[in-house]
């Protein structure tokens, strides 16, 4: 009688349950979607509208005017020059810092109080996950219950652009300086919206001029260094049931 001990090997693979599977939570910070309202308001409370009523409110968003021009041309449509004076803004570039880059984690257990109020961060659209995963962490942090989770931190070096364009050239003088003085004097209110201002302020205030869409266009620029400080969350669901097994055929005899 053989007492030869054959060891047989599969494909097979544990399917968790899909309420159980890891959340993942990532920080949103993106300073074209933050800057834009803020100067917006800023030129507001300046009153540039009453300074200048010939031209109306600044167009401040992350879509440069030239874009807007272009199309309308692609399309043969006619170019609406009153969109100026426009002030774009661009995340124009941006990279980790790699003494940090992946060393910065910690590791914990969230209850229904930090849930709720990643709730609140997560409505104000600071956080990035689905709504599913939002119910699913409620579910799993109710009645006093917890959830572990690991959290990596990183650190991003940012130049954010304000291309400032229109057809007056005192006008597009005086938008740099109001940039300049947002930047100078908002210093404590875009910090608190995640985006820390470090390494100066660079400008340029004349010396851009365009003539492709059929006026005297003046542009001016002003760059800012930015910090900007994002997490990515995981968040595992105890699980207490597998569902399936799934055997993927093709098995083989070790040694055989």
């Amino acid at each position: 009688m053989s007492t030869e001990q054959k060891h047989l090997t599969t494909n097979a693979k544990i399917i968790p349950s899909s309420s159980t599977k890891t959340i993942i939570i990532a920080e949103y910070v993106n300073p074209e979607a933050i800057l834009p309202p803020l100067l917006q308001e800023y030129l507001a409370y300046i009153g540039f509208s009453d300074i200048y009523p010939n031209f109306g409110n600044v167009r401040v968003s992350a879509v440069h005017p030239f874009a807007v021009f272009l199309l309308a041309t692609v399309l043969s449509q006619k170019i609406d020059l009153g969109i100026l004076p426009a002030i774009t803004i661009s995340d124009s570039t941006d990279g980790e810092d790699s003494s940090t880059l992946g060393r910065e984690f910690v590791g914990g257990l969230l209850g229904s109080a930090e849930v709720a109020s990643m709730k609140g961060y997560w409505v104000s659209k600071q956080l990035m996950t689905s709504a599913q995963n939002i119910a699913r962490l409620e579910a799993a942090t109710a009645g006093g219950a917890h959830v572990a989770f690991i959290k990596r931190s990183f650190n991003s070096k940012h130049s954010v652009d304000f291309n400032i364009w229109g057809d007056n050239k005192d006008v597009i003088s005086a938008l740099y300086d109001m940039v300049r003085l947002f930047l100078y004097n908002s210093i404590e209110l875009i910090h608190d919206n995640g985006l820390a201002l470090t390494g100066g302020i660079t400008g340029r205030r004349s010396g851009d001029i365009n003539i492709e869409f059929g006026r005297m266009l003046y542009g001016a620029n002003i760059t800012a260094s930015v910090n900007i400080l994002t997490s990515v969350m995981a968040v595992d669901i105890p699980t207490e049931i597998i569902d399936n097994i799934e055997v993927v055929p093709g098995y083989h005899v070790a040694d055989e």
